[in-house]
């Protein structure tokens, strides 16, 4: 599976984008990154203060596509003293107008969206390839963010012997959906025993999207296969807590905890 990302060859182009996104977000500098498929991400760097190499974290998006608060939190991250990447792994251009958040950015090239699996899983592992190379990031202390499906592909990659040394899970989409679904998703929970790095899943009790129960069952599966997991749940909090209102503070803290003690030297 990582055959494909053992011979990057990148083509790093540098386009400054400019987000009419409100002024907290605004003069944000996108790049582009052109992947080994030919399909070009866009991502932002978020560096912190201070000589390094740093720590660092790739910021994985929810099937919404990225968003300006994905870019707000790389920000919070840099701030903790990591360097933080937010980059997109789909193109967005799937998502039918009603479902699709009106602050999207756009990643027109991006590669195709097929649901997250092994497959899909290749972009975060080209991502993860290029942020081994940026200056300043310590390439031995990198660790994955995931919200919702980019939760889910934060799980596969930790599972497919990728080089980090930490996932944060979102809420991810953890095991078989009893709500049905039409892309070929591959679930964490089939492959437990394949991750052998610390995981904290974070989960709101009233996610209208991702169960409770769904969590609960994947965290005692998790623990029983021998899987270093903390588990932090948060009463009425719904699927994007993790951005907005009162469990903002409370989920990002818990994450630069767990960072700091999962990356650290």
């Amino acid at each position: 599976m990582k055959k494909s990302v053992g011979f990057l060859v990148f083509l790093f182009v540098m386009s400054v984008a400019t987000l009419s996104c409100g002024p907290v977000f605004a003069q944000k500098e996108l790049k582009d990154l052109v992947l080994p498929d030919g399909s070009t991400s866009r991502f932002y760097v978020a560096m912190p203060t201070g000589e390094g190499p740093h720590p660092a974290i790739l910021i994985l998006h929810g099937t919404g596509g990225l968003v300006p608060m994905n870019l707000e939190l790389a920000d919070a991250f840099a701030r903790a003293g990591f360097v933080a990447v937010a980059a997109c792994w789909f193109a967005g251009n799937h998502l039918p107008s009603d479902f699709k958040p009106p602050s999207t950015l756009p990643c027109p090239k991006g590669p195709r969206f097929d649901g997250a699996n092994f497959q899909t899983a290749q972009v975060g592992a080209a991502l993860l390839a290029f942020m081994r190379q940026l200056a300043g990031v310590d390439p031995e202390r990198i660790g994955l963010w995931g919200h919702s499906r980019g939760g889910t592909v934060a799980l596969l990659l930790a599972a497919m012997g990728e080089k980090v040394r930490g996932v944060v899970a979102a809420a991810p989409i953890y095991s078989y959906p009893k709500r049905g679904g039409v892309y070929p998703d591959e679930f964490p929970v089939q492959h437990l025993e394949r991750i052998k790095v610390p995981v904290l899943m974070q989960q709101g009790t009233a996610d209208e999207i991702i169960p409770i129960a769904e969590a609960r069952e994947f965290e005692g599966k998790a623990k029983a296969a021998g899987l270093a997991i903390e588990a932090s749940y948060y009463e009425g909090m719904d699927h994007a807590g993790f951005y907005f209102g009162r469990f903002r503070n409370a989920t990002r803290q818990r994450a630069i905890e767990f960072f700091a003690k999962t990356l650290q030297k």
